[in-house]
């Protein structure tokens, strides 16, 4: 912040600074994959969950904290497997809705678990610990359901092969701590056992999720792998519906156009001289892209790469790069990468030199 002649307070020093900063933090969080990031999370949530046992009421503000943050373990582990296996591994708006409205529910079950079990604060408590028990199981199902998303020969052996045994230690992992501790007699082996076997399967997560982020860094989904295959699968099209499909890639083979900002499915829907809809209709059926955006996104990294394979291009940095290929910020351009070529535009250059 400066005094203009004016004697007004130039508050624009310090908007460039900040702008800076978000930039460069826009930039390092684009490049770390959301699986990761979840993980560590989850690791979170794991310890302040373990720490809720020796932490009381008495402690204040520090007990609610370790009893919120310590909830939705379930919740992690199937955002976890979301982004694991999900092409578009980012964390959208409804998920991470839905994994605070988990944590609300169940750090609120922890909280009133000492309620007296009569009266309406019992009723209260009972309501919390049914709807945190409903949602805990669904999320836990519905981590099977992600990791056999897409799941079929099309997919490379490799890949099946990590996914069965993903699922073979979780599925394992839930038949010991839910069908045989859950709720076991007192006295009972399985009872005496519960916190050893809730201990061994927070270590197995830790482990396991570990070893599936290092296979999937190595192993990436990446969308023209996927384009690839559904297209091989598709029936014949007609000739008028491939004609049109080819006059869409030529023109966006032109770098000039396809480097337009904010360009919409109606300026190429213009371009080519055809309705916009016949135009949407074809990218997302015979071209087999999820929509505009992506068919874009799809070429202007076919430009990218080929301006970071130039040598000349070497002293140039990255953002210049995306910029000239049409993309606003970094943030976007290196999410748009990750997904197309399954790696950072930063490690494709390194792995280049």
């Amino acid at each position: 912040m400066t005094i203009t002649d004016t004697g007004i307070l130039d508050v624009a020093p310090r908007r460039a600074f900040a702008s800076k900063i978000a930039h460069k933090l826009d930039a390092a969080l684009s490049e770390i994959p959301a699986y990761a990031i979840v993980w560590w999370c989850f690791v979170v949530c794991l310890a302040l969950g373990n720490l809720g046992a020796f932490v009381g009421e008495g402690a204040g503000p520090l007990y609610y904290m370790v009893a919120f943050g310590g909830s939705a373990g379930c919740a992690w582990i199937w955002l976890f497997s979301r982004t694991l296996f999900k092409l578009d591994a980012t964390l959208t708006p409804w998920p991470i809705a839905l994994l605070g409205a988990t944590i609300l529910i169940e750090g609120a079950w922890a909280v009133t678990d000492g309620l007296a079990a009569a009266g309406l604060a019992g009723e209260t408590k009972r309501l919390i610990s049914n709807a945190a028990s409903y949602i805990c199981i669904s999320l836990l199902a519905l981590v099977f359901v992600e990791a056999f998303n897409g799941f079929g020969k099309d997919l490379p052996r490799n890949e099946r092969r990590f996914r069965q045994i993903f699922t073979g230690f979780f599925g394992a992992a839930l038949v010991v701590t839910i069908l045989w501790a859950w709720n076991a007699p007192e006295g009972s082996l399985a009872a005496r056992s519960e916190a050893l076997t809730h201990f061994a399967f927070g270590l197995l997560a830790i482990v396991g999720g570990r070893f599936a982020i290092e296979f999937r860094k190595k192993n990436p989904i990446s969308r023209s792998q996927l384009n690839a295959r559904r297209v091989s699968r598709d029936r014949p099209v007609d000739a008028s519906a491939g004609a049109l499909a080819d006059r869409i890639q030529n023109i966006l083979r032109d770098e000039s156009f396809c480097a337009t900002p904010k360009l919409k499915v109606s300026d190429l829907a213009r371009a080519i001289g055809e309705p916009e809809y016949k135009v949407s209709q074809c990218i997302t059926g015979v071209m087999g892209h999820q929509n505009f955006n992506r068919l874009v996104n799809s070429h202007r990294v076919a430009n990218a790469k080929a301006a970071l394979r130039d040598r000349s291009n070497d002293d140039r940095q990255i953002l210049a790069i995306a910029l000239d290929c049409g993309f606003n910020s970094i943030g976007p351009f290196n999410r748009a990468f990750k997904e197309e070529v399954g790696m950072t535009p930063r490690r494709y250059r390194a792995e280049r030199l």
